[in-house]
């Protein structure tokens, strides 16, 4: 009976929900513009608020003013596949796709003309808006940059530019002033290789000399090519110093930001405009055997953030489970504008607040991975027979397994692992689901 009744709670959403009118959300008025920010590869560990070492004061400011979703998922552990969720609402094979990162990018299925994007309905409603990406998986390439006014490709600019020209637009004859707008930056400052502007790597003064620049990609090439075979003083001291230039990259972002916030609320570029804030997915620092992304589904490179803030928006820490999937009803929610059907997010408040959560991916040259979140109880998924559950509340790292197929909520998620698995199946190549209990 118990396990019957968690099943009709946590199934995932029909696909054929019909659109709907919204409920008011927490605003003295509705915001007419939207600031969104993205920002690539950024650690949820590596804000204050959720652990992190004192290196974003700005941004603890700034979730102390907003609608914070602190138990926040990403849905992939890569860009492709989380841009989708967080820009269209969806899984990526709720749009008949998979990516998989052992395809050469630009020969990856790209989003199909016409799926809905945040761009695109705004977009239908009047908005105008650009795209300023430092990052090839949000663009053209792949159409995740479909329904946006104009898209500009700053690959491998650091924040600052990517401030200035956000600046320049938001100041300038490009922008309309009769029009509501949409200026979404994308940064990618904290993905590797890890190269902060010299005045934010003070961190590494008095550490010992290395054999490599870890800051440039023959350095770092280098060093992993060592790593296995060093004496474990010197891999670790190697390790430890990377982990100090990626805190160098947060405090130089986190600096930018706040250059970017405050210039435009000065200005009055913001009285009116909603701030969405949030990550594409993680990076891991060996915390399971690995170090970056597109490794896992665990914490570290699963674990997100999404925030809204304006001046009219009534700040709350928001303790129900959210997905990246949830951005796009929610932010429309908060724009006032109607949710479209065939969602798999949910605005805020509408959701069960222990619903399951999904997230997925295709690493290179390995089978597709699931993972789902119900309540505090995670379960990973590899399509090889693998696999693991993690009790969050007790074991935010997720470090110390519980796997217990009589356990009834990993029964529910492995229900649910079935149907998603049936439904990814005819977009993955050479690979079929194996070990799921019966």
């Amino acid at each position: 009976m118990l396990l019957y009744a968690l099943l009709g709670c946590v199934r995932p959403p029909p696909l054929d929900l019909p659109a709907r009118d919204l409920p008011d959300l927490e605003v003295a008025r509705r915001p007419r513009d939207v600031l969104m920010i993205s920002v690539d590869t950024f650690r949820r560990a590596a804000i204050g608020r959720y652990g992190g070492g004192g290196d974003t004061p700005f941004l603890d400011g700034l979730a102390e003013r907003s609608v914070a979703l602190d138990r926040h998922q990403t849905c992939s552990a890569w860009t492709y596949p989380a841009v989708t969720c967080a820009l269209t609402g969806r899984l990526p094979y709720d749009l008949g796709i998979l990516p998989n990162l052992q395809d050469p990018s630009d020969e990856m299925a790209p989003l199909p003309a016409g799926t809905g994007t945040i761009a695109g309905h705004l977009g239908g409603a009047g908005w105008q808006s650009l795209l300023v990406s430092t990052n090839r998986h949000i663009g053209p390439m792949h159409n995740t940059a479909e329904g946006y006014g104009a898209v500009e490709d700053w690959k491998a600019h650091p924040a600052g530019a990517i401030v200035d020209r956000g600046l320049e637009w938001l100041r300038g004859p490009e922008r309309d002033r009769d029009r509501r707008w949409l200026l979404h930056l994308h940064f990618m400052d904290a993905h590797e290789i890890y190269e902060p502007p010299a005045r934010y790597r003070d961190l590494l003064a008095g550490r010992p000399a290395l054999p490599w620049d870890l800051s440039t990609w023959e350095g770092l090439t280098a060093f992993e090519e060592a790593e296995a075979g060093l004496d474990a003083e010197l891999r670790e001291e190697a390790r430890a110093q990377m982990r100090l230039l990626y805190r160098g990259e947060v405090r130089y972002l986190d600096d930018e930001i706040r250059r970017l916030i405050e210039t435009a609320e000065a200005e009055g570029l913001l009285s009116d405009a909603l701030i969405v804030f949030w990550n594409d997915h993680g990076e891991q620092f060996w915390e399971h055997g690995e170090r970056g992304h597109n490794k896992s589904l665990y914490a570290e490179e699963n674990d997100g953030f999404l925030w809204f803030s304006g001046s009219d928006v009534v700040p709350v820490a928001w303790e129900d489970g959210t997905g990246s999937v949830d951005l796009l009803p929610t932010l429309l929610g908060f724009l006032g504008q109607k949710i479209p059907g065939g969602l798999r997010g949910v605005q805020l408040g509408e959701a069960e607040p222990e619903r399951a959560r999904i997230s997925v991916f295709w690493p290179p040259d390995e089978p597709p991975m699931q993972s789902v979140t119900i309540a505090e109880t995670k379960l990973i998924y590899s399509w090889d027979g693998r696999h693991e559950a993690y009790r969050r509340g007790q074991d935010p790292g997720e470090q110390v397994d519980i796997y217990d197929r009589q356990d009834p909520i990993q029964a529910a998620e492995w229900e649910i692992i079935r149907a998603e698995a049936e439904r990814m199946e005819p977009f993955v190549d050479g690979y079929r689901p194996h070990g799921i209990p019966r």
